[in-house]
């Protein structure tokens, strides 16, 4: 009985701790949605998900590689070598942005995209670090910091009756703080870090981290294409409603990460079938937290704030469009955790970028022949995120890494949910 209970309080923390951060991270975008006019929040999104790309790029996939050093505990694969490489960066970082504000000053998307893009190196190195060590809880709250500084910042400059226009220069400066409380932190850490690294250990992380950053990178431009190919092909206005309409349709994301965060370590120890087993009930528990989204967004929106409902009025097909994006999210996402475990991220890595190079141009071609309207995109973006995953799956099948009862029903989900949302 003691265990028992000892097990049920660990869950009920758990699951508290993941209820309060996840609530923050989702809750922060849409208040600041409906803090900032839509043009500066159109220009902030679009400065996050283009900072978001760039932390990705230039870590060389050092965070990913963190639970190969720490779980693993891979011979060529040094903590202290991960450290140094992301101390490179920031360095790097803080040069451009200074150069960002001379050239078009501090809250154009420019400077923005730079500070966004050391903030997130940083906390996600951070993030990845405590869920490899099994503390999924603190992993939880520092995930939620960079939307939670921002969403502070500009409420602060509400509550203090600065006009709406004038509250962004507020949210870079707790954003530049944020970035350089990370920087020290990370820098004090190096410097204890055993055994140290040097020229050759530096070389073999990068060796095995880079194919991880280039998977990651993939992903990461087919996820948040949406709010980067709007802010290119729509404009601020367009962009900022697509974003309202996008944050809100992620909650159904929260079943994959409940799981995903709470059971980091393990699935990259379970026995293969295990893991398959567990790979499926995610998706599963994502199918049904997007029709519970579904079937509740109209109550919902009254509590999601005027900048979602308004939009989601306007817009009802878009947005449920968006709504089933989640399924093809979590997929591609545990795809990318099995690749970094089996070792198979460069050889699926040749089938992704052939399919991001053949389809993003053309889905760009004819949104901009037949004009971009919510609908559209959201539609075109679907099938450009679909031919990712089945591209995905196709070079992890030739890697020898198969998981048919875990691909078909996301993808059968997937296109389910995407009629429904036309026919409802």
């Amino acid at each position: 009985m003691p265990g028992r209970l000892d097990r049920l309080w660990r869950l009920a923390r758990y699951l508290g701790a993941f209820g309060l951060a996840r609530g923050g991270l989702f809750i922060a975008p849409l208040l600041i949605a409906n803090a900032l006019p839509a043009a500066d929040y159109g220009r902030l999104e679009f400065a996050q998900a283009a900072g978001s790309l760039a932390a990705s790029v230039l870590g060389l996939g050092t965070a990913a590689a963190v639970p190969l050093a720490l779980i693993q505990q891979h011979a060529q694969v040094r903590w202290s070598a991960l450290l140094l490489h992301q101390l490179h960066l920031a360095l790097w970082l803080l040069l451009a942005l200074a150069v960002a504000w001379w050239w078009v000053g501090p809250v154009s998307a420019g400077a923005m995209a730079v500070l966004f893009a050391l903030s997130l190196a940083l906390q996600g190195l951070w993030s990845t670090r405590l869920k490899s060590a099994g503390r999924a809880e603190a992993s939880l709250v520092m995930d939620t910091g960079q939307w939670l500084v921002l969403a502070l910042a500009t409420l602060g400059a509400a509550a203090l009756a600065v006009p709406a226009g004038d509250r962004l220069p507020w949210a870079v400066a707790v954003m530049m703080a944020y970035g350089a409380a990370l920087l020290l932190f990370t820098g004090a850490r190096w410097r204890r870090a055993q055994p140290p690294a040097d020229r050759q250990s530096y070389r073999d992380a990068l060796r095995h981290s880079v194919p991880l950053m280039l998977a990651g990178v993939l992903a990461l431009v087919v996820t948040t294409s949406g709010r980067l190919g709007m802010g290119l092909l729509g404009g601020a206005e367009l962009t900022g409603a697509y974003a309202a309409l996008a944050r809100a349709a992620a909650l159904p994301i929260v079943a994959h990460q409940v799981v995903m965060v709470a059971r980091f370590r393990a699935l990259f120890e379970l026995p293969q079938a295990a893991l398959e087993r567990a790979l499926r009930s995610v998706v599963w528990a994502v199918v049904a937290a997007v029709l519970v989204f579904g079937v509740a967004s109209g109550p919902l929106g009254h509590w999601l704030g005027p900048a979602f409902s308004t939009q989601f009025a306007a817009h009802r097909v878009a947005g449920l469009t968006i709504l089933a994006q989640s399924v093809l999210w979590s997929a591609i996402a545990l795809n990318d955790l099995v690749n970094a475990r089996h070792g198979s991220a460069a050889a699926t890595n040749r089938w992704t970028a052939a399919c991001l190079l053949l389809a993003l141009p053309l889905a760009a071609a004819w949104l901009l022949d037949r004009g971009v309207t919510l609908e559209r995109y959201a539609l075109v973006h679907s099938g450009v995120m679909l031919a990712y995953y089945l591209c995905q799956a196709a070079g992890m099948w030739r890697a020898g890494v198969r998981l048919p009862a875990v691909w078909w029903p996301a993808a059968l989900a997937f296109l389910c949910l995407s009629l429904l949302a036309h026919v409802v």
